[in-house]
């Protein structure tokens, strides 16, 4: 037997396919084709077309759900464009013509809804038009919104709303499954979206995504040229024909990602600006909580929480680990590897040279620190748990040019044997006047590294305890779908 409300469906879809072809042969001056009835033959011919268009029984009822929104769904070709295709089926908006509204154009209303344009886009070096002269504490743009339309379809018993310009594509294979969430509404501007999920509010513009998770996300790119670029030369604004941004599995959620190139990760509660994060490694990039600013982050695997940061420009190698640092300004590492998991693990210290460059420490794994003591020689590495003598020895030796090397003074000999002489006369040391001011900034710095490196093994120490307390407790997990 057939099921009577399947005939129904199935046979709604396929008449309207089925008239469309009739009209165009009967232009054509060819005999009309016969017409199929509401039988078993057009359900089978129905179940035959879903199956061309991988359609699941998920992705069925959201296009069945189209016209009870007041949109139809008809077969579109690969590669057609502006359009929304859900396995294969095109879906016609359900209002179109929609254009900005109110005192700085950031919004669009359509019967109650409203889609607002988020601050990054409206308000950026490019478009930024100050504030207005009556009103001072009112920001202009010189940025206007497109025209829009807007398309609607229902999956999983949730409402999805897009709201496109004419120069964006959304596509959703029915060969997925995108779990249950939330409903959402997503703003496309000259943006492409393959197969992504999207959570709450969301905006996309001047980008391509594919396999990507939003909640509560804005992934924007303003300039024409992405990342840090600072002084000279900062890039104009984006223009349509530029070549769009491509992200692939991303998971955002709370996110403002501005002018900014993200590989594979999980990212919660950042926000980027003209940053780029990029991770080699063979586990995606997990970033939360953080906030960089005109920040370059690059490394084989990437673990930020907790951030802040400013001006960064970080790159390793190896493992990056960064944890639970409240601020970091200025900062420009150049590390093997970066493995900071609270404020006492990196420092820098000062030290008179040419350059006006302090001596900066960054630990880099959980058992050694790096120097990077003359800004171009290569670091040093020493042990957490390096004893004092060494310590100052690899201090001493780096800081000192092979020029300026040279045996140490000679004993002085007295009755109880010999033993060192630091107040012997200069003349009889063979030093000089700057010898004694290199001497003492030498011993400061030495003093300075000791001490981090107790903080570290102190702070090390707590955190294990704290750890074995906690133990068996639930670990924080971050649900990208709420």
């Amino acid at each position: 037997m057939t099921d009577k409300k399947g005939d129904k469906a199935g046979g709604t879809i396929l008449e309207a396919m089925v008239t469309k072809k009739e009209t165009e042969t009967e232009k054509k001056g060819a005999p009309p084709a016969p017409v199929k009835s509401k039988g078993e033959n057009a359900v089978k011919a129905v179940h035959q077309e879903f199956g061309k268009a991988t359609m699941n029984h998920r992705t069925k009822r959201t296009i069945e759900s189209v016209a009870k929104l007041g949109g139809t769904a008809t077969p579109v070709e690969e590669g057609k464009g502006p359009a929304v295709v859900i396995a294969g089926m095109s879906i016609t908006p359900i209002a179109t013509g929609l254009k900005p509204t109110g005192h700085t154009g950031d919004l669009y209303v359509h019967e109650g809804k409203e889609f607002w344009l988020p601050h990054h886009l409206l308000y950026n070096k490019h478009t930024d038009a100050g504030v207005d002269t009556d009103e001072p504490w009112i920001r202009n743009s010189n940025y206007q919104g497109p025209e829009m339309s807007l398309y609607a379809f229902v999956y999983e018993n949730e409402t999805f709303y897009l709201l496109m310009d004419e120069r964006s594509t959304f596509r959703r294979e029915g060969s997925g499954y995108f779990g249950r969430m939330k409903g959402g509404k997503l703003i496309l501007i000259n943006a492409s979206s393959v197969n992504d999920q999207f959570v709450n509010d969301n905006v996309l513009v001047n980008v391509e995504t594919e396999n990507c998770l939003f909640n509560q996300s804005n992934v924007i790119v303003n300039s024409a040229v992405v990342g840090r670029q600072r002084g000279w030369g900062e890039p104009g604004p984006f223009k349509v024909g530029n070549k769009r941004q491509k992200y692939i599995d991303l998971r955002l959620k709370k996110v403002d990602a501005i002018d900014s190139e993200l590989s594979k990760g999980r990212y919660f509660s950042s926000n980027f600006n003209k940053t780029s994060v990029a991770g080699t490694g063979t586990y995606e990039n997990d970033v939360s909580g953080s906030y960089l600013t005109e920040s370059r982050l690059r490394g084989s695997r990437i673990v930020i929480d907790g951030l802040t940061g400013e001006e960064l420009d970080i790159h390793t190698v190896h493992d990056m680990l960064i944890k639970g640092v409240s601020r970091l300004r200025n900062q420009n590492w150049d590390f093997p590897s970066v493995h900071v998991t609270n404020r006492f693990a990196f420092t820098e210290i000062d030290y008179v040279t040419r350059q006006d460059r302090g001596l900066k420490m960054v630990r880099i794994s959980e058992t050694e620190v790096e120097l990077s003591i003359v800004q171009w020689k290569q670091g040093v590495k020493l042990a957490i748990d390096a004893p004092r003598h060494t310590v100052e020895a690899v201090i001493r030796e780096g800081l000192r040019d092979d020029r300026l090397k040279k045996p140490e003074p000679a004993l002085a000999v007295g009755p109880f044997g010999a033993y060192p002489a630091p107040f012997q006369p200069l003349h009889f040391r063979g030093e000089k006047p700057g010898d004694t001011i290199r001497n003492f900034m030498e011993s400061y710095i030495v003093e300075q590294v000791i001490s981090r490196l107790g903080m570290i093994q102190m702070l090390d120490e707590i955190e294990n305890t704290a750890k074995e307390l906690n133990a068996g407790r639930a670990i924080d997990h971050v649900n990208f779908h709420e």
